[in-house]
């Protein structure tokens, strides 16, 4: 039984109940009865519509992504930054939050996906940051950077630049442990990541993104399974 057959059948078997309810606590008017029922219907149909779409779920994890770029850092602080994480940072992105292009949040299907020697990892795996010194998590990855030209300025220093730019970058789910340093997601390059095969990551949103951990690593939600359907 598919998806929607199943909620059909769900909705069937919850209509006698329901009437049954309305009856028993609402007015013995008829009408009022006949009005309660309807509204009990729209709101169930608004709750199927707003929580199991695919739909929903992209506006959600786009509108997560987006809500907290100000954390997409490379790396470490140094001595001297002003407001690094702070509110500069935070208004660069707004300027870029409609543009659904940057730091591997792009809803556009991988498919197909590069070779794994072009893109040496897939979403689902937990990765060592070298430079960092950070365990995270990928939920997105783009062959190449993108971000805002602002950003990059601050996180590559001009000799390193185009090499680092051409190389692919992940979006990482940061395991809590470093939240004194990264509060949500960092933004990194390929040559500074190794992949761990015993080590599971705590964040307060981890299983929006996945169903479980099996052999190794994470289970992609309908969301990144769509998004990235050969990882």
């Amino acid at each position: 039984m598919d998806g929607v057959n199943l909620f059909k059948f769900i909705l069937i078997a919850l209509a006698l109940p329901a009437q049954y309810y309305i009856t028993q606590h609402w007015s013995n008017n008829n009408t009022e009865q006949t009005i309660a029922f309807q509204n009990l219907m729209v709101s169930v149909r608004d709750f199927r519509k707003n929580y199991f779409t695919i739909e929903s779920w992209k506006k959600w994890y786009i509108s997560f992504v987006i809500e907290n770029e100000n954390n997409l850092v490379l790396r470490k602080p140094k001595p001297g930054d002003v407001n690094y994480n702070g509110d500069d940072l935070a208004i660069e992105v707004l300027k870029y939050r409609k543009q659904s292009i940057n730091f591997a949040e792009s809803s556009k299907i991988r498919s197909p996906r590069p070779s794994d020697e072009k893109v040496k990892f897939r979403v689902g795996h937990v990765v060592y940051n070298k430079r960092l010194d950070i365990y995270g998590v990928i939920i997105g990855w783009d062959e190449e950077c993108h971000a805002p030209e602002t950003w990059i300025d601050r996180n590559y220093e001009p000799q390193e630049r185009e090499r680092l730019m051409n190389q692919p970058h992940y979006l990482l789910l940061v395991d809590e442990k470093y939240q004194d340093k990264f509060s949500g997601k960092v933004y990194v390059y390929q040559d500074d990541l190794e992949r761990v095969f015993d080590r599971k990551i705590k964040h307060r949103n981890l299983n929006n993104f996945f169903m479980n951990y099996l052999s190794g690593q994470y289970v992609k939600k309908t969301y990144l399974q769509t998004v990235y359907p050969y990882d």
